[in-house]
């Protein structure tokens, strides 16, 4: 035995009550057990780890590159070509707000786009313009600094009131007292 050094003999376990400190570097080559709270202080590097049970983040939560945060094998949030995704594989998408008096707010520089495929125009706001509101992809009503553009029929169950504009091919206004 050595002042400085400690070695055990012959697959003899090694067992510590207390508190143990390490001033260097501790090597494991084996599997470390622990069995209850490790308090870690400091930058900590883990290639791949595995959490059972609440985890608590006192800090932010940083991933890099092109790395996804993944809920289960249907739900994922990362970033690909300068974008940000989330990617719902399964189910509806819902954004829920049960905050009273509190509205759902989405903000955008330049456009908002609402489309029913990867292809297929739903909603289009174009920022200081037009809203554009489509039918499988085809317009059917814009507004503009006037009023409103509508493509295709309108109807109305209780009739329209005011001057009416554009084409027909019979046009019935009525005036109620």
């Amino acid at each position: 035995w050595r002042s400085d050094s400690l070695q055990l003999l012959n697959g003899t376990n090694f067992s510590v009550a207390g508190t143990s400190e390490f001033t260097d570097t501790a090597t494991f080559t084996g599997n470390i057990d622990a069995n209850g709270s490790i308090d870690v202080d400091g930058h900590t590097e883990l290639d791949n780890l595995g959490v059972s049970g609440v985890s608590t983040f006192s800090g932010n939560v940083n991933i890099s590159g092109a790395n996804r945060l993944e809920f289960g094998s249907d739900f994922d949030l990362y970033r690909s070509s300068g974008n940000t995704l989330l990617s719902n594989q399964t189910g509806n998408l819902i954004i829920d707000n049960n905050s009273s008096g509190d509205d759902v707010q989405i903000y955008s520089n330049t456009n908002f786009e609402v489309y029913t495929s990867d292809t297929e125009s739903a909603i289009i706001a174009r920022k200081d313009a037009q809203v554009e509101l489509y039918f499988n992809d085809n317009l059917k009503l814009e507004t503009n600094n006037t009023g409103v553009v509508v493509t295709g029929i309108t109807s109305s169950t209780n009739g329209f009131v005011g001057n009416l504009t554009g084409n027909a091919d019979t046009a019935t206004l009525a005036t109620r007292a």
